[in-house]
């Protein structure tokens, strides 16, 4: 998968005389590198930060999904994280996939449960192969049958 992250980056040699490298380094890097291992739990290409798409100036060239608000390890700033196409070129059906997200994501973190369950079951039925979907559903049905706890709509991620 891909992540992209924006921020201030270095560049440069690191290691010691006998072995070195030369690459990016930083916090926007990390961020990105953490980015692209949950492309792989959303099951999608590429993912991009809330940082990145603040930065994009032609809105109306790419078609962007909100899939979650994470906390990812080592990371100390939740992220929100956002499925990235082009506007020209995907499905007629995946603007409606999106704002059908959109809203049963916003019934997830404002922690109607029951009502996200039901708009993604229907989605579901709707888009089968809609892997955040299926996550997504997957978190409120945990919740719904194992409360614990206080409710915290930020995804607590353990793996890199």
């Amino acid at each position: 998968g891909i992540g992209i992250n924006s921020g201030p980056a270095s560049v440069g040699n690191t290691g010691s005389k006998q072995k070195f490298k030369y690459g990016p380094f930083g916090n926007t890097v990390n961020v990105a590198s953490r980015v692209q291992g949950m492309s792989k739990q959303f099951g999608i290409p590429g993912l991009v930060t809330g940082q990145t798409v603040q930065l994009l100036s032609a809105a109306d060239a790419f078609l962007l999904r909100r899939l979650a608000t994470v906390r990812a390890v080592g990371i100390a700033q939740p992220l929100d994280l956002y499925e990235l196409l082009p506007a020209h070129g995907h499905r007629p059906s995946h603007a409606l996939l999106c704002q059908r997200y959109e809203q049963a994501l916003q019934a997830f973190e404002s922690g109607d449960l029951k009502m996200a369950a039901g708009k993604l079951a229907s989605l579901v039925q709707d888009y089968p192969d809609d892997r955040p979907t299926l996550v997504l559903l997957r978190r409120a049905v945990e919740r719904l049958t194992q409360p614990v706890g206080e409710f915290d709509a930020v995804w607590n991620l353990t793996q890199k």
